[in-house]
């Protein structure tokens, strides 16, 4: 990290005065940064194989073209006209927004960092930054214009794009694209695009180029998160900011103690946006033991009594607090797989289609609870040709692809039942998800 300080630092020092439609590129990158990513418990260096995917990042001069302007304005023209463009464009009409849309336009337009406070749902993750491309593409300005989203984790990137480039009716690769570590999916011109991406990326680039001359915006996402890179990379563009009058910043943040962020660039605007409610019907404990008509295998209750008869021992010599201690850590201890198991068979069979998403401690209740679903029918959970259901496990240790096929659609007429650690409480899920069993609460 201090040798990417000392870059910037360096440009700051002995660079020329920038001019503002113009962003020169610099030298190819040198020394790597050697920054532990500690998220998704992958500690995973950026390393000589991130240095390649930075230097493979086409580092562009982003100079006023009047022929690629008007052909990115054409392009631009032919997709808000088209058919799928059209009918997606209803729904993203829908979200809170689209209200706030001119507004922040205005507020981009006339600052160079803003800051968004907008609860889950409201679609600023996915709409601000097509909000921008649009209306600089629109306006003769898509040549020196180049957005990069940031995300704290890989999957986020690659899940966004896909969604914002499904939007647009597109593939990715066209003017959307993602690069997280080991794995790019580049846009097909770096001018009039938008650029997904994980935080460690980003500080990369400052090693080739300080002063992030290739993008017009940077937007940084989950900014309340507060994790070591992301406020790494808020105190970077600080510094890059007077020499860079041309360069737009767009914090977002998923709460609504932002204010702290807006004082920090000077008392920058702040805008917010609100979000969506659905209803939501809560069901505890007691209520599915009555509705299923749940009773522990014997089996089951004589490991449990046994399991007692060794704790009264154990804490026969405690005081009275340190009991009550123990029973209130008991009471936070995830239900037993059985009883996981069978909650999610009683849906499965009853309930309206849908997909069903349960939350269990770590990988190895995942394997229990896939396990006893599939000794309860091996053919309705076994994933195979003749099955009702597709079990999807998530969580950190999984390899990337088979992260981002949670996301995917389940085969016609099987429904998806997604079992997960917390790892999915911290993503952007694109899937219709009527129902959630969260055992450990």
């Amino acid at each position: 990290m201090a040798i990417v300080v000392k870059e910037v630092e360096k440009q700051g020092a002995f660079s020329p005065k920038k001019k503002k439609s113009k962003c020169q590129p610099t030298a190819s990158p040198t020394n790597v940064i050697e920054i532990l990513e500690e998220r998704d418990f992958d500690e995973a260096l950026v390393d000589d194989a991130e240095q390649e995917a930075a230097t493979a990042l086409n580092f562009v001069n982003l100079q006023k073209n009047g022929e690629l302007d008007r052909k990115l304005r054409e392009d631009m023209t032919r997709k808000l006209l088209s058919q799928p463009y059209k009918s997606m464009n209803c729904n993203r009409k829908q979200l809170p927004t689209f209200v706030k849309k001119q507004e922040f336009l205005d507020l981009v337009d006339r600052n160079q960092v803003v800051v968004i406070s907008g609860e889950t749902g409201s679609g600023k993750t996915t709409q601000l930054p097509q909000y921008l491309l649009e209306h600089a593409v629109l306006r003769d300005n898509g040549s020196c214009t180049r957005i990069v989203v940031t995300q704290p984790r890989r999957i986020s990137a690659i899940s966004v794009a896909e969604r914002v480039a499904s939007e647009r009716g597109e593939s990715l690769g066209m003017d959307i694209g993602y690069q997280i570590r080991l794995d790019s999916k580049f846009p097909a011109r770096p001018q009039g695009s938008i650029l997904f991406c994980t935080t460690g990326v980003v500080l990369q680039w400052f090693h080739s180029d300080p002063l992030l001359q290739s993008v017009s915006h940077i937007v940084v996402d989950e900014v309340h998160e507060r994790e070591m890179l992301g406020d790494f990379l808020i105190a970077m563009l600080k510094r890059i900011l007077p020499l860079r009058p041309d360069l737009r910043v767009i914090l977002m943040s998923a709460t609504m103690n932002s204010l702290k962020f807006s004082e920090f660039f000077g008392n920058c605007p702040h805008l917010e946006i609100p979000g969506r409610t659905f209803p939501v019907e809560s069901l505890f404990l007691e209520e599915v033991l009555r509705k299923t008509g749940y009773q522990m295998p014997m089996d089951a209750l004589q490991r449990f009594e046994r399991f007692n008869q060794r704790q009264s021992k154990y804490r026969s010599g405690l005081g009275l607090g340190s009991k009550q201690f123990l029973s209130a850590m008991d009471i936070n201890v995830c239900a037993p797989p059985e009883f996981i198991a069978a909650v999610i068979d009683y849906i499965a069979r009853r309930c309206d289609p849908g997909a069903i998403l349960v939350f269990v401690p770590g990988i190895g209740e995942i394997k229990d609870v896939m396990k006893e679903l599939r000794r309860i029918d091996g053919q309705f959970y076994g994933n195979g040709h003749g099955s009702s259901a597709v079990l999807y496990p998530l969580h950190s240790r999984l390899t990337m692809a088979n992260q981002c096929a949670v996301f995917g659609k389940p085969p016609h007429g099987k429904r998806k039942i997604v079992i997960a650690t917390n790892i999915a409480e911290t993503r952007k899920v694109f899937i219709p998800l009527p129902l959630k069993i969260n055992p450990t609460v």
